[in-house]
């Protein structure tokens, strides 16, 4: 730096670094990459000590609705260690693929989409409404009380 004068270096930092915004990305991009764990340490800890500024951040992050596919196309690779190809053909999905009703992307409607996944291999199945995935799930991904079910409702239903 050519400036003895700690202010003076301090201002040619930070007009430098303006002047070089990509540079300074690619370089800070690259040493996060480098150094995942140092970072996620760092982060923890500053989470932890601003807990109330993390929040609010996290609030603010979540509440922008430029960031709330990319929220849910983290979390849906991370719980199905998915792919980006695989999270868009489920977001391609517009119907349920068992009851054909129109999915909703809102949340904790019956219609919300969901990801049916065996939980015993991960492996991802359909894409079901809230209301099929539920039913599904409370009888425990088990055909025979599934067909139980089908046969009481089947012998069962009458009109009034």
């Amino acid at each position: 730096m050519p400036y003895k004068d700690p202010e003076q270096a301090k201002e040619y930092k930070k007009k430098w670094q303006e002047e070089n915004r990509e540079k300074v990305r690619e370089h800070s991009r690259r040493w996060r990459e480098e150094n995942r764990e140092k970072q996620r340490e760092y982060n923890r800890q500053w989470s932890e000590e601003n807990r109330e500024k993390s929040r609010e951040y996290a609030r603010k992050y979540s509440s922008n609705p430029d960031n709330k596919l990319k929220i849910k196309r983290n979390k849906f690779k991370l719980r199905y260690n998915a792919t980006d190809e695989q999270f868009d053909a489920y977001m391609a999905i517009t119907h349920c693929q068992l009851c054909n009703r129109e999915l909703s992307n809102e949340p904790r409607l019956s219609t919300t989409r969901c990801q049916d996944h065996c939980h015993t291999t991960g492996k991802l199945r359909k894409v079901l409404c809230l209301r099929c995935n539920v039913t599904e799930g409370n009888y425990k991904d088990d055909p025979e009380q599934l067909l139980k079910l089908y046969e009481y409702i089947k012998q069962n239903t009458h009109y009034i």
